[in-house]
């Protein structure tokens, strides 16, 4: 068990109370709410980043077929693991956004 002093400690203060609990639970990640966020809240942004891959102004770098066929799956509800794929697009796609004149950047044509 690791840092047992802290969970001893931890233990001590919190007996007795709602959440005593907390200090023997193991443990677990921070898992971010990446799949909801594409289907809700950032559906309109993740929308436009992908068109702007996939568009005339687009990356050379990137297939933008593959880019449509991620958006699209987005779109029916999607997956886990293509959610991460989508946000690791998107991260790019909003860098190179940010930064394309700045690397000088060429377009796809």
């Amino acid at each position: 068990m690791t840092k047992s002093l802290l969970r001893r400690l931890l233990q001590s203060k919190l007996r007795g109370t709602s959440l005593e609990s907390l200090a023997s639970r193991p443990k677990h990640g921070f898992e971010v709410p990446v799949q909801q966020w594409l289907a809700r809240e950032l559906a309109g942004f993740t929308d436009d980043l992908l068109a702007e891959l996939c568009g005339s102004g687009g990356v050379d770098m990137i297939d933008g077929r593959y880019v449509q066929r991620l958006g699209a799956f987005r779109k029916n509800g999607g997956s886990k693991p293509f959610a991460r794929k989508i946000w690791l697009l998107l991260t790019f796609a909003l860098w190179h956004h940010l930064h394309k004149e700045r690397f000088g950047f060429k377009s796809a044509q």
